[in-house]
């Protein structure tokens, strides 16, 4: 199985109960960092609007099934299963867990030194029938971007079998006006756009800041602090 990612949307009663979840999934974080080499990203993120306080997006990656299976078996995840489960004062409502196919795209190594990446969580709703034309379409925009835009650090692109008329795209970029003075400008950007205005029906952008955790892994990517 090819790698998938899993975002979790969790949106928790009050301040301090998102605050017990972030510490629960830092030491799951923590966890993976150290001993799980197939999970190669836990991004631990919450809305760059500060007027949320209660909202989590925890970003991660799996190299396998294999990899989300031991994960879920570990003792930190088990405590951070408990704590959701078994205490009333926690979520406001039950989670929203997208589990994502990777299509195409990239994330560049220094993205592991990068502690303050603008993220963005994107989804792209289209007419029955039409997704194909649309992963088509921006299926020409990683290799450009990545050649041609060294401020976007994170650019990858997915589908989901459970929502077949969506795309879903998970980005990093140097800073939010990196997005919007350099990338939305590009020419190969632009052209998708243009491809696909008559097919899409909804686009849902939420932006998020990293609080801890990794976007990149490799046997040398430190942990960084929380933010």
């Amino acid at each position: 199985m090819a790698p998938f990612l899993v975002v979790g949307h969790l949106t928790m009663k009050s301040p301090g109960a998102r605050q017990k979840v972030i510490d629960a999934l830092t030491k799951a974080m923590h966890f993976a960092q150290e001993s799980e080499p197939g999970v190669t990203k836990y991004c631990i993120t919450i809305p760059k609007d500060d007027a949320d306080q209660n909202t989590v997006f925890a970003i991660e990656e799996y190299a396998s099934k294999a990899a989300s299976d031991s994960h879920m078996t570990t003792s930190a995840v088990q405590d951070l299963i408990s704590l959701l489960s078994t205490n009333p004062d926690i979520l406001e409502s039950p989670p929203k867990v997208y589990t994502l196919d990777q299509a195409f795209g990239f994330t560049r190594p220094e993205t592991a030194n990068h502690e303050n990446p603008f993220i963005l969580f994107a989804t792209l709703a289209f007419q029955s029938g039409t997704r194909e034309k649309a992963l088509a379409a921006w299926s020409n925009s990683p290799p450009a971007t990545e050649a041609q835009e060294p401020g976007v650090l994170s650019y990858r692109w997915y589908t989901s079998a459970e929502e077949p008329e969506k795309l879903f795209s998970v980005e990093a970029y140097e800073s939010e006006d990196y997005l919007w003075s350099h990338h939305a400008k590009a020419p190969h950007v632009v052209k998708a756009m243009e491809t696909v205005k008559d097919i899409g029906t909804d686009t849902v952008l939420v932006a998020l800041k990293r609080v801890t955790g990794y976007m990149y892994k490799d046997s040398g990517s430190a942990i960084r602090p929380s933010l």
